[in-house]
C-alpha cells in the first residue's frame, strides 16, 4: 500500500492539516491531491462544498488543507 496523504496537528493553532504526499522527495507533484472542486476555497464556503464541518482552507494546488478538528 502506498501512502497518499498524512494528517498532522499544527502546533500553534492546534488545527489539523491534511497534506498530500509527494511522488518523490525531490518533486512537488502529489500522489493524490485534494479534490479540485475544493481547491482555493476557505471556511464556510469550503465546508459547504465538501460537506465537512470546520473546514479552514484547501491550497490552490490541492497539496494541503486544514480543518478546525481532527474529526473534520
Amino acid at each position: 500500500m502506498c501512502l497518499s496523504r498524512c494528517l498532522l496537528q499544527d502546533e500553534r493553532s492546534k488545527q489539523w492539516r491534511v497534506q498530500a504526499v509527494s511522488v518523490s522527495p525531490d518533486r512537488f507533484e502529489s500522489r493524490k491531491a485534494l479534490p479540485s472542486q475544493w481547491r482555493g476555497l476557505r471556511d464556510d464556503v469550503l465546508s459547504k462544498e465538501a460537506d465537512i464541518p470546520g473546514c479552514v482552507f484547501v491550497h490552490m494546488s490541492g497539496f494541503i488543507g486544514g480543518n478546525q478538528t481532527f474529526e473534520g
